[in-house]
Protein backbone atom coordinates (compact mmCIF):
# COMPACT_ATOMS: atom_id res chain seq x y z
CA UNK A 1 0.00 0.00 0.00
CA UNK A 2 1.15 3.90 -0.72
CA UNK A 3 1.69 5.73 1.98
CA UNK A 4 0.64 9.21 2.00
CA UNK A 5 3.02 11.53 2.01
CA UNK A 6 3.24 13.97 5.20
CA UNK A 7 3.46 17.32 3.59
CA UNK A 8 -0.13 16.12 1.71
CA UNK A 9 -1.53 15.11 4.95
CA UNK A 10 -0.17 18.19 7.02
CA UNK A 11 -3.44 19.32 8.47
CA UNK A 12 -4.15 16.05 9.70
CA UNK A 13 -0.62 16.09 11.24
CA UNK A 14 -1.61 19.33 12.73
CA UNK A 15 -4.72 18.97 14.23
CA UNK A 16 -2.43 15.78 16.65
CA UNK A 17 -0.28 18.17 17.40
CA UNK A 18 -2.88 20.91 18.73
CA UNK A 19 -4.61 18.67 20.70
CA UNK A 20 -1.64 17.07 22.12
CA UNK A 21 -0.52 18.23 25.88
CA UNK A 22 2.96 17.36 25.05
CA UNK A 23 4.92 15.57 21.92
CA UNK A 24 8.08 13.73 21.72
CA UNK A 25 10.24 14.18 18.80
CA UNK A 26 12.02 11.18 17.78
CA UNK A 27 14.92 12.13 14.48
CA UNK A 28 17.04 9.81 13.04
CA UNK A 29 20.53 11.17 12.14
CA UNK A 30 21.87 9.63 8.60
CA UNK A 31 19.14 10.09 5.45
CA UNK A 32 16.98 12.03 7.60
CA UNK A 33 18.62 15.32 9.39
CA UNK A 34 21.76 14.87 6.47
CA UNK A 35 21.80 13.11 3.20
CA UNK A 36 23.19 9.55 3.39
CA UNK A 37 26.81 10.23 2.51
CA UNK A 38 29.81 7.86 1.28
CA UNK A 39 31.61 7.28 4.40
CA UNK A 40 29.56 8.15 8.01
CA UNK A 41 32.41 10.40 8.76
CA UNK A 42 31.16 12.67 6.00
CA UNK A 43 27.53 13.34 7.14
CA UNK A 44 27.70 16.66 8.29
CA UNK A 45 24.94 18.46 10.48
CA UNK A 46 24.31 22.16 8.13
CA UNK A 47 24.19 25.02 10.48
CA UNK A 48 20.51 25.37 8.70
CA UNK A 49 19.32 21.88 10.37
CA UNK A 50 21.37 22.63 14.05
CA UNK A 51 19.60 26.24 14.21
CA UNK A 52 15.96 24.54 13.67
CA UNK A 53 16.88 22.02 16.68
CA UNK A 54 17.81 23.91 18.54
CA UNK A 55 14.87 26.00 17.73
CA UNK A 56 12.19 22.94 18.35
CA UNK A 57 14.28 22.58 21.89
CA UNK A 58 12.93 26.05 23.11
CA UNK A 59 9.10 25.02 22.38
CA UNK A 60 8.46 24.69 26.16
CA UNK A 61 5.99 21.52 25.09
CA UNK A 62 8.52 19.85 22.94
CA UNK A 63 10.91 17.06 23.44
CA UNK A 64 13.70 16.36 21.28
CA UNK A 65 15.64 12.67 20.82
CA UNK A 66 18.00 12.03 18.31
CA UNK A 67 18.01 7.76 17.57
CA UNK A 68 20.84 6.68 15.63
CA UNK A 69 23.08 3.77 15.25
CA UNK A 70 25.95 5.81 15.42
CA UNK A 71 27.67 5.50 18.67
CA UNK A 72 26.62 7.59 21.32
CA UNK A 73 29.83 9.63 21.26
CA UNK A 74 29.69 9.99 17.92
CA UNK A 75 26.48 11.66 17.53
CA UNK A 76 26.64 13.47 20.52
CA UNK A 77 29.59 15.27 19.16
CA UNK A 78 28.24 15.75 15.49
CA UNK A 79 24.89 17.45 16.88
CA UNK A 80 26.03 19.13 20.35
CA UNK A 81 23.21 20.59 21.57
CA UNK A 82 22.08 20.51 24.81
CA UNK A 83 19.03 19.24 26.49
CA UNK A 84 18.66 16.66 23.65
CA UNK A 85 18.37 13.09 24.36
CA UNK A 86 20.96 11.21 22.46
CA UNK A 87 20.15 7.83 21.40
CA UNK A 88 23.11 5.96 20.20
CA UNK A 89 23.83 1.86 18.86
CA UNK A 90 20.23 1.73 17.82
CA UNK A 91 18.98 2.03 21.62
CA UNK A 92 21.88 0.89 23.26
CA UNK A 93 22.85 3.66 24.94
CA UNK A 94 21.06 6.86 26.08
CA UNK A 95 22.57 9.65 27.51
CA UNK A 96 20.56 13.13 28.27
CA UNK A 97 19.36 15.36 31.11
CA UNK A 98 18.73 12.85 34.14
CA UNK A 99 18.52 9.87 31.61
CA UNK A 100 21.57 7.38 30.86
CA UNK A 101 21.33 4.12 29.74
CA UNK A 102 24.40 1.51 28.90
CA UNK A 103 23.51 -1.67 27.78
CA UNK A 104 26.00 -4.37 29.68
CA UNK A 105 28.41 -6.19 26.83
CA UNK A 106 29.81 -9.13 27.96
CA UNK A 107 33.63 -9.95 27.61
CA UNK A 108 32.29 -12.64 25.01
CA UNK A 109 30.58 -10.72 22.80
CA UNK A 110 33.12 -8.32 22.32
CA UNK A 111 35.31 -11.17 21.39
CA UNK A 112 32.76 -12.64 18.82
CA UNK A 113 33.28 -8.49 17.35
CA UNK A 114 36.84 -8.96 17.47
CA UNK A 115 36.69 -12.61 15.88
CA UNK A 116 34.39 -11.30 12.71
CA UNK A 117 36.08 -7.81 12.23
CA UNK A 118 39.31 -10.24 11.95
CA UNK A 119 37.42 -12.10 9.35
CA UNK A 120 36.07 -9.05 7.70
CA UNK A 121 39.55 -7.41 7.42
CA UNK A 122 40.62 -10.66 5.50
CA UNK A 123 37.96 -9.90 2.47
CA UNK A 124 39.29 -6.15 2.78
CA UNK A 125 42.53 -7.34 1.35
CA UNK A 126 40.34 -7.99 -2.14
CA UNK A 127 37.60 -5.06 -1.30
CA UNK A 128 39.69 -2.41 -0.11
CA UNK A 129 35.97 0.02 -0.19
CA UNK A 130 34.82 -2.10 2.99
CA UNK A 131 34.37 0.12 6.00
CA UNK A 132 34.31 -1.29 9.48
CA UNK A 133 32.86 0.99 12.02
CA UNK A 134 33.46 -0.89 15.76
CA UNK A 135 31.07 1.01 18.28
CA UNK A 136 31.70 -1.11 21.17
CA UNK A 137 28.02 -2.12 21.84
CA UNK A 138 27.38 -3.17 17.79
CA UNK A 139 29.56 -3.55 14.56
CA UNK A 140 28.39 -2.19 11.69
CA UNK A 141 30.19 -3.37 7.85
CA UNK A 142 29.89 -0.79 5.56
CA UNK A 143 29.93 -1.69 1.35
CA UNK A 144 28.75 1.60 -0.09
CA UNK A 145 31.76 2.29 -2.04
CA UNK A 146 32.23 -1.32 -3.27
CA UNK A 147 31.21 -2.19 -6.74
CA UNK A 148 28.20 -3.06 -7.72
CA UNK A 149 28.86 -5.90 -9.09
CA UNK A 150 30.90 -7.24 -6.04
CA UNK A 151 27.90 -7.11 -3.52
CA UNK A 152 26.16 -10.62 -4.15
CA UNK A 153 30.31 -12.33 -3.68
CA UNK A 154 30.66 -9.71 -0.67
CA UNK A 155 27.26 -10.63 1.75
CA UNK A 156 27.85 -14.17 0.86
CA UNK A 157 31.28 -14.06 2.76
CA UNK A 158 30.15 -11.85 5.67
CA UNK A 159 26.98 -14.28 6.32
CA UNK A 160 29.33 -17.50 5.85
CA UNK A 161 31.66 -15.72 8.54
CA UNK A 162 28.75 -14.82 10.66
CA UNK A 163 26.67 -18.28 10.51
CA UNK A 164 27.78 -19.78 14.01
CA UNK A 165 27.23 -16.47 15.78
CA UNK A 166 23.48 -16.60 14.53
CA UNK A 167 23.15 -20.12 14.98
CA UNK A 168 24.27 -20.21 18.53
CA UNK A 169 21.91 -17.34 18.70
CA UNK A 170 25.07 -14.92 20.15
CA UNK A 171 24.42 -12.18 17.87
CA UNK A 172 21.19 -10.32 15.26
CA UNK A 173 22.15 -9.32 11.78
CA UNK A 174 19.71 -6.48 9.86
CA UNK A 175 20.96 -5.08 6.87
CA UNK A 176 20.47 -1.18 6.32
CA UNK A 177 21.29 0.61 3.41
CA UNK A 178 24.76 -0.66 2.17
CA UNK A 179 25.40 -1.75 5.82
CA UNK A 180 25.28 -4.71 7.78
CA UNK A 181 24.90 -4.54 11.04
CA UNK A 182 25.48 -7.06 14.21
CA UNK A 183 24.26 -6.49 17.51
CA UNK A 184 23.33 -8.90 20.66
CA UNK A 185 20.80 -10.99 20.38
CA UNK A 186 18.38 -9.30 23.11
CA UNK A 187 15.14 -7.97 22.72
CA UNK A 188 16.17 -4.35 22.09
CA UNK A 189 16.15 -1.98 19.60
CA UNK A 190 15.14 1.49 18.36
CA UNK A 191 11.48 0.69 18.76
CA UNK A 192 12.27 -0.34 22.96
CA UNK A 193 13.86 2.72 23.13
CA UNK A 194 11.33 4.84 22.26
CA UNK A 195 9.09 2.70 24.66
CA UNK A 196 11.26 3.13 27.52
CA UNK A 197 11.62 7.13 27.17
CA UNK A 198 7.90 7.81 26.35
CA UNK A 199 7.56 5.94 30.06
CA UNK A 200 10.13 8.01 31.51
CA UNK A 201 8.53 11.20 29.67
CA UNK A 202 4.99 10.35 30.95
CA UNK A 203 5.94 9.73 34.83
CA UNK A 204 7.82 12.77 34.51
CA UNK A 205 5.23 15.01 33.02
CA UNK A 206 2.25 13.23 35.21
CA UNK A 207 0.15 12.86 31.38
CA UNK A 208 -0.14 10.51 28.96
CA UNK A 209 -1.15 12.88 26.58
CA UNK A 210 2.33 13.20 24.90
CA UNK A 211 1.75 12.84 20.76
CA UNK A 212 4.92 10.61 19.48
CA UNK A 213 6.33 11.56 16.03
CA UNK A 214 8.85 9.56 14.49
CA UNK A 215 10.66 10.33 11.38
CA UNK A 216 13.63 7.93 10.09
CA UNK A 217 14.72 6.32 6.81
CA UNK A 218 16.28 3.00 7.84
CA UNK A 219 15.02 -0.41 8.19
CA UNK A 220 16.19 -0.22 11.88
CA UNK A 221 13.28 2.43 12.60
CA UNK A 222 10.60 0.25 11.60
CA UNK A 223 10.85 -1.02 14.90
CA UNK A 224 10.29 2.27 16.41
CA UNK A 225 7.26 2.56 13.45
CA UNK A 226 5.70 -0.78 14.65
CA UNK A 227 6.22 0.60 18.69
CA UNK A 228 4.65 3.89 18.31
CA UNK A 229 1.64 2.84 15.68
CA UNK A 230 -1.32 5.10 15.79
CA UNK A 231 -0.68 6.23 19.48
CA UNK A 232 1.77 8.57 17.63
CA UNK A 233 2.91 10.05 13.93
CA UNK A 234 5.54 7.98 11.98
CA UNK A 235 7.23 8.97 9.17
CA UNK A 236 9.56 6.83 7.13
CA UNK A 237 11.85 8.63 4.87
CA UNK A 238 12.55 7.77 0.93
CA UNK A 239 10.99 5.39 -0.68
CA UNK A 240 9.91 2.11 0.39
CA UNK A 241 8.28 -0.74 -0.78
CA UNK A 242 6.69 -1.57 2.77
CA UNK A 243 6.69 -0.16 5.91
CA UNK A 244 5.16 0.54 9.31
CA UNK A 245 5.27 3.79 8.96
CA UNK A 246 1.71 6.44 8.68
CA UNK A 247 3.66 8.72 6.25
CA UNK A 248 6.67 9.13 4.34
CA UNK A 249 8.47 12.29 3.48
CA UNK A 250 10.71 12.32 0.00
CA UNK A 251 14.07 13.38 1.26
CA UNK A 252 16.64 15.46 3.92
CA UNK A 253 15.21 18.59 2.51
CA UNK A 254 10.93 17.48 2.87
CA UNK A 255 11.93 16.71 6.48
CA UNK A 256 13.59 19.92 7.13
CA UNK A 257 10.39 21.94 5.86
CA UNK A 258 8.00 19.29 7.80
CA UNK A 259 9.78 20.41 10.77
CA UNK A 260 9.72 24.08 10.02
CA UNK A 261 5.79 23.12 10.15
CA UNK A 262 5.64 21.87 13.67
CA UNK A 263 7.82 24.95 14.95
CA UNK A 264 4.81 27.13 13.18
CA UNK A 265 2.35 25.27 14.71
CA UNK A 266 4.20 25.25 17.99
CA UNK A 267 4.76 29.39 18.20
CA UNK A 268 1.24 29.46 16.65
CA UNK A 269 -0.01 27.35 20.31
CA UNK A 270 1.98 29.21 22.50
CA UNK A 271 0.30 32.48 21.74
Amino acid sequence: MKLSSATVKWSAIEKRLKEAEYFYLFLDYDGTLTPIAATPQEAVLSPEVKGLLQKLLKCPHCKLAIITGRSLDDIKTRVALKNVVYVGNHGFEIEGGDLKFNSLITPKLRNIFEEIKKEVKGLSVEMKEILIEDKRATLSIHYRLLDEKRFPLFLKAVREIVKPYLEQKEIRLTEGKKVIELRPAIVWDKGEAVKWLLIKEEFNKGTKNILPIYIGDDATDEDAFATIGRRGITIIVGKRDKSKAQYCLEDTEDVFRFLVNILETMKAKAL
